[in-house]
C-alpha cells in the first residue's frame, strides 16, 4: 500500500504541471476531508493536506488565508509533537515567512526567532534549517536597515572570523538571494 501522502504530493504535481492552479484549491479541500483524522490520531496525509494549503495560498498572495492553514497546522502539530520539535518550528518558519511577504516585519521576525530557538535546543544535531534561518534573519533584519541586529545573526563560514572590526566572509547573506544587504552590512561594520 502506497503512502497517502506521496499519492497527494504526485496529483498536486500533476495539477501544477499541467497548470491547472483553479483545481488546486478544490483537490486539497476534498483531501482535507478525506484524510481528517479520527479520534484525535496522528495523521501524516492531513498534515501534508494543511501545509500544502498553506503554501497554495502563499503562492498566489491570499496570505492571510496562508497564515490560517499554517497556524491550522501549527495547532495540530503542537498537539502530536510538541511546541519544541523541530516539526513545529518548520511550521513557524512557514508563518513568518508569510507575514513577510505580506510585509509584516516584525510578526515575521518575533516567529522566525521563536523557531531559531527551537532548533537551537534541538537534541542531537542542528537541523541545516538552523544555519539558513540566521542568514534570513540576518537578511530580513539588514533589509530594514538595522544593521547592528544583522550582524548578531550573520553566520560565520568555518574558519573565518571577525577581523579588523568587520566582518569577514560575504558569501553568508550573497547565498541568501541578498547580495546587496551583505555589502552594506560590510560597510556598515567598517564604520
Amino acid at each position: 500500500m502506497s503512502d497517502p501522502s506521496k499519492s497527494i504530493c504526485r496529483k498536486l504535481d500533476a495539477l501544477y504541471a499541467a497548470g491547472k492552479l483553479d483545481r488546486v484549491e478544490e483537490y486539497l479541500l476534498t483531501e482535507l476531508i478525506k484524510n481528517q483524522p479520527r479520534n484525535g490520531e496522528f495523521s501524516a496525509s492531513f498534515i501534508t493536506v494543511l501545509f500544502e494549503l498553506g503554501v497554495y495560498f502563499r503562492n498566489i498572495k491570499k496570505y492571510s488565508r496562508s497564515r490560517d492553514w499554517f497556524l491550522l497546522l501549527g495547532r495540530v502539530v503542537s498537539c502530536h509533537l510538541g511546541e519544541t520539535s523541530v516539526a513545529y518550528a518548520a511550521v513557524l518558519e512557514n508563518v513568518a515567512s508569510t507575514y513577510e511577504l505580506a510585509g509584516n516585519f516584525d510578526p515575521a521576525l518575533h516567529l522566525f526567532m521563536q523557531a531559531l530557538q527551537i532548533y537551537k535546543g534541538a537534541k542531537g544535531p542542528r537541523p541545516i534549517r538552523y544555519a539558513r534561518l540566521k542568514r534570513h534573519i540576518c537578511a530580513l533584519f539588514g533589509a530594514q536597515g538595522d544593521f547592528h541586529a544583522a550582524l548578531i545573526f550573520y553566520p560565520l563560514l568555518p574558519g573565518m572570523a571577525a577581523e579588523e572590526g568587520h566582518v569577514s566572509g560575504t558569501g553568508a547573506c550573497r547565498e541568501a538571494g541578498r547580495p546587496k544587504i551583505s555589502k552594506v552590512l560590510l560597510f556598515r561594520c567598517k564604520e
